[in-house]
């Protein structure tokens, strides 16, 4: 059991299962929001710096000169 869970863990820590489908698997009622599929923040892609810079821009924009 205990490594069925751990199995489970990083199966959902990595995206690979939603909570539940290992509830299902364990033949457990769904809860919700547990069809959520995690995405681990090292495996995502940086924001775009143009974005970024725009923002930035439109900020200094708002402000007058004294």
């Amino acid at each position: 059991m205990k490594s069925r869970f751990a199995a489970y863990a990083t199966g959902i820590n990595w995206g690979i299962y939603s909570p539940n489908e290992c509830r299902e698997l364990e033949e457990l009622n769904p809860r919700e929001g547990g069809d959520i599929y995690l995405t681990p923040m090292n495996m995502t892609t940086k924001p775009s710096l143009t974005e970024f810079s725009e923002d930035k821009s439109n900020d200094n924009n708002d402000k007058t000169a004294v």
